[in-house]
């Protein structure tokens, strides 16, 4: 079994920031991440707008926050919700009491079948916690 870490996303172009669960991430070298987003979400066409993106690493306890974020419960700008959100770190959304944050700057997108690949180049990184984290083991939170 694969096990991946649970994170939530957010981007756009500002100030209408779109956040939503991905478990599909992973660091290329130090200072690159690649992650895979559903090519027909609504979210991944919306965070494609922007070019700049943050990724909150969730933590064990944070399970309700990844179920708020995952599917069709994908948030706006209008409907991120406070006790969620810590603030704007860099000027974009972040989750309050997440194990990592990152700030990164997309560089490359490829298509493949029914997922979109994205590469960024990490920008900042702020480790906030070394809780455990939060693994997908299922389609829990989709």
């Amino acid at each position: 079994m694969i096990v991946n870490g649970v994170s939530i996303i957010f981007g756009g172009p500002a100030p209408d920031h779109v956040g939503m669960s991905i478990t599909w991430i992973s660091f290329v070298e130090s200072d690159h991440v690649m992650m895979s987003l559903p090519k027909e979400a609504s979210a991944t066409e919306r965070l494609l707008e922007g070019e700049r993106f943050t990724v909150s690493a969730l933590s064990a306890t944070q399970l309700a926050v990844a179920r708020s974020y995952g599917g069709r419960k994908v948030r706006t700008n209008e409907d991120i919700q406070a006790v969620d959100v810590e603030g704007r770190r860099w000027g974009m959304p972040v989750i309050r009491n997440s194990l990592t944050d990152l700030l990164c700057l997309r560089c490359h997108v490829n298509d493949i079948r029914q997922q979109t690949i994205v590469i960024g180049t990490v920008i900042e990184r702020v480790q906030n916690s070394s809780d455990p984290p939060l693994l997908y083991r299922h389609a829990d939170y989709f």
